[in-house]
């Protein structure tokens, strides 16, 4: 494979990843039919059906029809990416799904970056049935906050979805230095006990957290934004952002440097 064509694969993964991403909706259509029900390849759109994600996933990575292989390689990739298998490596071996290891998983799902960079910022307290334990936080006051935390003078605030005002979008600069200043907010709130595993835990367990207004530490959970966020955004901001390896655009970066 050539590294020409490698490069065809990846801007295709690339695409396909936040197409499969865009909703909720559109992720679960793909996990609840792994070995079950038909599916439609988005590649070569043709009226055959496929058993699953399973028999799709089997279909692109087999698919020699000209003109797309790259295009149908990239969606295999971006599949597996969602169900977390393994995808294959090489175009002419035989592939099977393979389960990645947790550690794989969670590593593969943090790399694939929402790009400009962005941190999801949740207000926990919106969840509260009762009104008067709901907090609404400003942009304005969150601005404030974010200056006082060393943050704000390159990042840009803005509501995103649900439409409820649980959540705050913080938009960095798309570059390295916006990626590290969005990894150094991430870290603040990871750091601190209020990050995305934190956010998750007491989701599923139901949990209500009250608190002052003037008390934004106990009440907001934030986190670095990836493919699984974007329907924490809205419609503009979506369509604003691409999906891009993490890893990737540090290492170009380091060869850059190394390079001058």
């Amino acid at each position: 494979m050539s590294e020409d064509f490698k490069q065809l694969v990846n801007i295709a993964f690339f695409k396909f990843v936040k197409q499969l991403n865009d909703t909720p909706a559109k992720r679960r259509k793909y996990k609840e039919r792994a070995i079950s029900g038909s599916l439609k390849c988005i590649v070569c759109r043709s009226q055959e059906e496929f058993v699953g994600t399973e028999g799709l996933a089997t279909h692109v990575f087999t698919s020699q029809e000209i003109g797309l292989r790259s295009r149908h390689l990239g969606f295999h990739k971006a599949l597996c990416a969602l169900m977390g298998w393994k995808s294959a490596e090489k175009p002419n071996v035989t592939w099977s799904p393979e389960k990645l290891s947790d550690v794989e998983n969670l590593t593969l799902k943090e790399d694939l970056i929402l790009w400009p960079p962005v941190v999801i910022i949740h207000n926990s307290t919106i969840g509260n049935k009762s009104p008067d334990q709901q907090v609404i936080i400003s942009i304005e006051e969150f601005e404030t906050k974010l200056r006082e935390m060393g943050f704000g003078d390159k990042t840009k605030v803005y509501r995103g979805k649900p439409a409820n005002q649980s959540v705050l979008v913080v938009e960095f600069a798309g570059r390295l230095s916006g990626l590290q200043e969005a990894e150094r907010l991430h870290k603040v709130y990871a750091g601190n006990d209020h990050g995305r595993a934190e956010l998750l835990r007491i989701n599923q367990n139901g949990e209500t957290v009250s608190a002052p207004v003037n008390n934004m530490e106990n009440i907001l959970y934030g986190y670095l934004g990836i493919a699984e966020d974007l329907d924490k955004l809205d419609f503009d901001a979506k369509r604003r952002r691409v999906v891009k390896s993490r890893k990737a655009i540090k290492d170009i970066a380091e060869a850059s440097i190394k390079t001058q």
